[in-house]
């Protein structure tokens, strides 16, 4: 694992922004409504807020989401695991380690009592484990920001573990949906291939971004 984290660790900036260029984020959120739009016009502008979501690469796709965030002035700050930021992933020959860079774009070290095993109740001693990874030309990136759920004024009512559950399985049933929704229209996106987005980059440079599917 020191070994990846010191190759990753030697050019992190070019390293991010080739990895925001092959996956090319597509942003959606979903307004009070219902309605889903194109952009961020569905996310709370008033916080705090705290985003849910399911992700497959150690979190590395913040690099996508807070560049979005931060063209509305919003900052986010990603919650990653606690090893991103320990010496195997660090490089004292290079200018930025990986670590370094995980601060830059706002992650944060996950607390411990974050990482629990559910079915002993008890925090979780595994180490971190980096799975192989095969060459595969990259998919586009979607994000969907569901309908907020308001837990305000709930702080008594959740202290129930009944309740607790309920909401839970609530935030998860809305992921999962997100997932389903996003699954389907994918399917829809005339540049979901790199080869086209790449074409289209190719003749419409001054644009900032490449479209999407409409939702």
């Amino acid at each position: 694992m020191q070994l990846i984290g010191k190759r990753l660790g030697r050019n992190p900036r070019l390293s991010s922004q080739l990895f925001r260029l092959a996956t090319c984020p597509a942003l959606f959120s979903t307004l009070d409504d219902g309605k889903i739009v194109k952009g961020l016009a569905g996310v709370p502008d008033e916080g705090p807020v705290l985003f849910t979501g399911y992700h497959t690469l150690m979190g590395l796709e913040i690099y996508s989401l807070v560049e979005e965030f931060l063209k509305e002035n919003i900052m986010v700050r990603g919650v990653a695991h606690p090893d991103l930021f320990s010496e195997n992933f660090e490089d004292l020959a290079a200018e930025f380690s990986v670590s370094d860079w995980m601060k830059v774009m706002g992650a944060v070290p996950v607390i411990e009592s974050s990482l629990r095993d559910e079915s002993k109740g008890e925090v979780a001693s595994t180490d971190l484990f980096i799975p192989g990874l095969l060459p595969k030309v990259p998919g586009r990136f979607y994000f969907l920001f569901g309908k907020p759920i308001k837990t305000k004024g709930m702080k008594d009512m959740l202290e129930d573990k009944e309740n607790e559950s309920q909401l839970y399985l609530h935030v998860k049933s809305e992921v999962q949906n997100s997932i389903a929704y996003l699954l389907k229209k994918r399917e829809e996106d005339p540049y979901r291939s790199i080869i086209d987005r790449t074409i289209y980059r190719a003749f419409n440079s001054p644009l900032p971004g490449v479209p999407a599917f409409d939702p």
